[in-house]
Protein backbone atom coordinates (compact mmCIF):
# COMPACT_ATOMS: atom_id res chain seq x y z
CA UNK A 1 0.00 0.00 0.00
CA UNK A 2 1.68 3.42 -0.92
CA UNK A 3 -0.23 6.94 -1.99
CA UNK A 4 -0.36 5.30 -5.82
CA UNK A 5 -2.86 2.83 -4.94
CA UNK A 6 -5.57 4.88 -4.69
CA UNK A 7 -6.94 7.84 -6.65
CA UNK A 8 -7.75 9.76 -3.90
CA UNK A 9 -6.29 10.10 -0.31
CA UNK A 10 -6.65 12.75 2.60
CA UNK A 11 -3.32 12.67 5.12
CA UNK A 12 -3.30 14.95 8.45
CA UNK A 13 0.15 15.20 10.00
CA UNK A 14 -0.50 16.12 13.69
CA UNK A 15 2.99 17.49 15.77
CA UNK A 16 1.62 14.72 18.83
CA UNK A 17 2.12 11.27 20.32
CA UNK A 18 -0.24 8.89 20.23
CA UNK A 19 -0.37 9.25 23.78
CA UNK A 20 -1.74 12.36 23.87
CA UNK A 21 -3.82 11.92 21.36
CA UNK A 22 -5.75 8.81 22.75
CA UNK A 23 -5.62 10.46 26.27
CA UNK A 24 -7.50 13.59 24.73
CA UNK A 25 -9.99 11.58 22.91
CA UNK A 26 -10.79 9.66 26.29
CA UNK A 27 -11.00 12.34 28.60
CA UNK A 28 -12.61 15.20 26.08
CA UNK A 29 -16.68 15.96 26.77
CA UNK A 30 -16.80 16.65 22.94
CA UNK A 31 -15.69 12.57 21.93
CA UNK A 32 -16.64 10.72 24.90
CA UNK A 33 -19.66 9.37 22.81
CA UNK A 34 -16.67 8.45 19.88
CA UNK A 35 -15.91 4.63 19.34
CA UNK A 36 -12.23 4.84 20.53
CA UNK A 37 -9.61 1.84 20.72
CA UNK A 38 -6.20 1.05 20.40
CA UNK A 39 -4.92 -1.66 18.45
CA UNK A 40 -1.45 -3.29 16.80
CA UNK A 41 -2.98 -4.60 13.53
CA UNK A 42 -1.64 -4.06 10.39
CA UNK A 43 -2.48 -0.03 9.51
CA UNK A 44 -3.31 -0.83 6.02
CA UNK A 45 -5.78 -3.74 7.28
CA UNK A 46 -7.85 -1.66 9.22
CA UNK A 47 -8.18 1.04 6.85
CA UNK A 48 -9.28 -1.00 4.07
CA UNK A 49 -11.46 -3.47 6.00
CA UNK A 50 -13.00 -0.44 7.59
CA UNK A 51 -12.43 2.79 6.27
CA UNK A 52 -11.83 3.00 2.74
CA UNK A 53 -15.05 3.19 0.62
CA UNK A 54 -17.10 3.61 3.67
CA UNK A 55 -19.64 6.66 3.33
CA UNK A 56 -19.43 9.51 5.74
CA UNK A 57 -23.19 9.26 5.74
CA UNK A 58 -23.12 6.60 7.64
CA UNK A 59 -20.48 7.38 10.10
CA UNK A 60 -16.74 8.66 10.33
CA UNK A 61 -13.82 6.89 11.25
CA UNK A 62 -10.40 7.44 11.42
CA UNK A 63 -6.62 5.72 12.16
CA UNK A 64 -4.03 7.57 14.32
CA UNK A 65 -0.70 5.81 13.49
CA UNK A 66 2.64 6.79 13.97
CA UNK A 67 4.69 5.42 10.65
CA UNK A 68 7.64 3.72 11.52
CA UNK A 69 9.69 5.76 9.26
CA UNK A 70 8.63 8.94 11.66
CA UNK A 71 10.43 10.42 14.32
CA UNK A 72 7.85 12.10 15.94
CA UNK A 73 4.38 13.00 14.85
CA UNK A 74 1.07 11.21 14.01
CA UNK A 75 -0.53 10.53 10.44
CA UNK A 76 -4.46 10.09 10.21
CA UNK A 77 -6.31 8.57 7.49
CA UNK A 78 -9.81 8.86 7.93
CA UNK A 79 -13.06 7.87 5.49
CA UNK A 80 -13.74 11.68 5.11
CA UNK A 81 -11.80 15.00 5.40
CA UNK A 82 -13.75 16.05 7.97
CA UNK A 83 -11.54 14.72 10.65
CA UNK A 84 -9.45 17.51 9.78
CA UNK A 85 -11.96 19.37 11.54
CA UNK A 86 -11.34 16.94 14.75
CA UNK A 87 -7.68 17.54 14.08
CA UNK A 88 -7.46 21.47 14.66
CA UNK A 89 -9.99 20.69 17.57
CA UNK A 90 -7.49 18.73 19.15
CA UNK A 91 -4.51 20.84 18.10
CA UNK A 92 -5.99 23.90 19.68
CA UNK A 93 -6.84 22.29 22.64
CA UNK A 94 -3.36 21.15 23.00
CA UNK A 95 -1.73 24.21 21.21
CA UNK A 96 0.22 22.21 18.74
CA UNK A 97 -0.05 22.19 14.38
CA UNK A 98 -1.30 19.81 12.39
CA UNK A 99 -0.80 20.03 8.44
CA UNK A 100 -3.15 18.67 5.67
CA UNK A 101 -2.91 16.86 2.26
CA UNK A 102 -6.02 17.11 0.17
CA UNK A 103 -4.31 14.58 -2.58
CA UNK A 104 -5.98 13.79 -5.88
CA UNK A 105 -4.92 11.83 -8.90
CA UNK A 106 -5.89 13.05 -12.22
CA UNK A 107 -8.04 9.89 -12.49
CA UNK A 108 -9.85 11.06 -9.26
CA UNK A 109 -13.70 12.14 -9.78
CA UNK A 110 -12.30 14.78 -6.84
CA UNK A 111 -11.06 17.60 -9.05
CA UNK A 112 -8.69 19.45 -6.43
CA UNK A 113 -5.76 19.42 -4.90
CA UNK A 114 -4.15 21.08 -1.75
CA UNK A 115 -2.29 21.68 1.72
CA UNK A 116 -3.54 23.83 4.55
CA UNK A 117 -1.52 24.17 7.92
CA UNK A 118 -2.83 24.71 11.22
CA UNK A 119 -1.71 25.96 14.32
CA UNK A 120 -3.82 25.80 17.68
CA UNK A 121 -6.66 25.20 15.71
CA UNK A 122 -6.09 28.48 12.78
CA UNK A 123 -5.47 28.63 9.64
CA UNK A 124 -2.11 29.78 9.12
CA UNK A 125 -1.82 28.73 5.35
CA UNK A 126 -3.64 26.89 2.51
CA UNK A 127 -2.90 26.67 -0.96
CA UNK A 128 -5.47 25.12 -3.66
CA UNK A 129 -5.95 24.15 -6.92
CA UNK A 130 -10.07 23.19 -7.62
CA UNK A 131 -12.22 23.06 -10.47
CA UNK A 132 -15.44 25.25 -9.87
CA UNK A 133 -18.60 25.01 -10.40
CA UNK A 134 -18.32 26.32 -14.22
CA UNK A 135 -15.44 23.56 -14.67
CA UNK A 136 -12.57 25.64 -14.47
CA UNK A 137 -9.49 25.55 -12.54
CA UNK A 138 -8.96 28.57 -9.95
CA UNK A 139 -6.02 28.48 -7.79
CA UNK A 140 -5.50 30.65 -4.68
CA UNK A 141 -3.33 30.51 -1.66
CA UNK A 142 -3.35 32.27 1.75
CA UNK A 143 -0.91 32.92 4.56
CA UNK A 144 3.00 32.56 4.16
CA UNK A 145 4.55 30.23 1.92
CA UNK A 146 5.89 27.74 4.77
CA UNK A 147 9.97 26.19 4.53
CA UNK A 148 9.29 23.49 2.33
CA UNK A 149 6.86 24.80 -0.18
CA UNK A 150 8.62 25.50 -3.61
CA UNK A 151 6.78 28.89 -4.92
CA UNK A 152 7.98 28.79 -8.04
CA UNK A 153 5.84 25.77 -8.87
CA UNK A 154 2.43 28.38 -8.24
CA UNK A 155 3.61 30.72 -10.80
CA UNK A 156 3.16 27.78 -13.98
CA UNK A 157 0.62 29.09 -16.69
CA UNK A 158 -1.69 25.60 -16.23
CA UNK A 159 -3.60 26.88 -12.38
CA UNK A 160 -3.78 22.53 -12.11
CA UNK A 161 -0.73 22.13 -12.35
CA UNK A 162 0.55 24.58 -9.83
CA UNK A 163 -0.24 22.19 -6.46
CA UNK A 164 -0.79 18.66 -7.91
CA UNK A 165 -0.44 15.00 -6.71
CA UNK A 166 3.25 14.67 -7.38
CA UNK A 167 3.89 18.49 -5.58
CA UNK A 168 2.47 17.09 -2.55
CA UNK A 169 4.03 13.91 -2.56
CA UNK A 170 7.10 16.31 -2.73
CA UNK A 171 5.73 18.36 0.36
CA UNK A 172 5.46 15.45 2.47
CA UNK A 173 8.42 13.56 1.63
CA UNK A 174 10.70 17.19 2.88
CA UNK A 175 8.61 16.06 6.13
CA UNK A 176 9.66 12.44 6.25
CA UNK A 177 6.06 11.45 5.07
CA UNK A 178 7.58 9.17 2.68
CA UNK A 179 4.00 8.13 0.89
CA UNK A 180 5.40 6.09 -1.50
CA UNK A 181 7.32 3.80 0.67
CA UNK A 182 4.80 0.82 1.69
CA UNK A 183 6.88 0.79 4.99
CA UNK A 184 5.15 4.78 5.58
CA UNK A 185 1.47 2.99 6.08
CA UNK A 186 3.28 0.50 9.11
CA UNK A 187 3.68 1.03 12.20
CA UNK A 188 5.28 -0.24 15.87
CA UNK A 189 3.52 1.30 18.30
CA UNK A 190 -0.50 1.17 19.51
CA UNK A 191 -2.34 3.03 17.31
CA UNK A 192 -6.11 4.84 17.06
CA UNK A 193 -9.34 3.83 16.14
CA UNK A 194 -11.88 6.15 16.13
CA UNK A 195 -15.61 6.39 15.16
CA UNK A 196 -18.54 8.02 15.09
CA UNK A 197 -22.08 7.00 13.90
CA UNK A 198 -24.08 9.56 12.40
CA UNK A 199 -27.21 9.98 13.33
CA UNK A 200 -29.99 9.85 11.47
CA UNK A 201 -33.49 12.30 11.83
CA UNK A 202 -36.75 10.49 11.84
CA UNK A 203 -38.86 12.53 9.74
Amino acid sequence: MTIDSFKSLYIVYVELNIEQIYTFLKEDSLTSSFEIELFNNSIEDVYMEKLYGQSPAVFLGAVFFKPKQLKKGVVVLGNSGGWATLCNYICKSLNSINIQFDINSMESEIHRNSLVMSDSGKIVRSVQSIVDDKGIWQFNENGEALWFENIEYYKVQEKAKRIDKEILVQYCEKLSLNVKDPSFFESNNESIFVKRQIRKTVV
